[in-house]
């Protein structure tokens, strides 16, 4: 149940759902696919039989696949919006505002996405006393994602040994930068080979019925 707890978290659907609802809902998934296996393996047709094997198979595993693939968009979202936000919270800090006024200004401006969900609540969150430090560390604990552990960790260290954040800010949201800018270019280069199995899958063989069909037809038609 903590397991679920937090994956629901991370995903920012802990006011959507209860740890218990997410169970529950796993176990209706569950008997519902398995009723439908259980009838096409009951129905002794080779093709039913692997169906119901399939629909075993996918009874208790799609639940947590669907709840991971909305963990990895909502860390994709907030990796894309990071550095841009780190830049304007630069820009604020340097030009004399504290952290908070700063914070509170770029939420306002901000539409919302996953990224302003999480600070906005480490903004009422230091609003009501919490400390900046630990206010981040919680944001840490709930998305789980590693470049807002990076953040995070560097922003604490600063606050603990009493280090101005507007340069601090700055070299972050470079390294972000920087960071997006390989990965992008890492998956420019892996494209590719990406390519390959489409392209031997159906463009190749469409090309080859282009140019041997009509040689193929001429020889069928001159045995005929």
């Amino acid at each position: 149940m903590d397991q679920a707890d937090q994956r629901l978290i991370t995903a920012g659907l802990s006011q959507t759902y209860t740890p218990e609802e997410f169970v529950g809902l796993r176990l209706c998934t569950g008997a519902l696919f398995t009723l439908f296996g259980t009838l096409f393996l009951l129905s002794g047709a080779k093709v039913m039989v692997w169906m119901g094997i399939l629909f075993l198979g996918v009874a208790w595993i799609y639940p947590n696949l669907w709840l991971s693939g909305i963990i990895r968009a909502r860390h994709r979202a907030i990796q894309r919006a990071l550095p841009n936000v780190l830049d304007l919270l630069t820009l604020s800090v340097e030009a004399g505002r504290d952290f908070l006024t700063a914070l509170r200004d770029i939420l306002r401006n901000r539409d919302p996405d996953a990224l302003s969900e999480e600070l906005e609540q480490v903004f009422r969150e230091v609003q009501l006393g919490k400390q900046r430090r630990h206010a981040l560390q919680a944001m840490a604990q709930r998305v789980r994602q590693d470049d807002v552990d990076t953040v995070v960790e560097t922003l604490v260290q600063a606050d603990t040994l009493g280090v101005s954040i507007g340069h601090i800010l700055r070299v972050l949201g470079e390294q972000m930068r920087q960071k997006r800018f390989s990965q992008a270019e890492k998956l420019a280069n892996e494209s590719p080979v990406k390519l390959l199995l489409p392209l031997f899958a159906f463009i190749f063989p469409a090309v080859m019925i282009i140019m041997l069909g009509p040689i193929l037809f001429k020889t069928l038609a001159s045995h005929l």
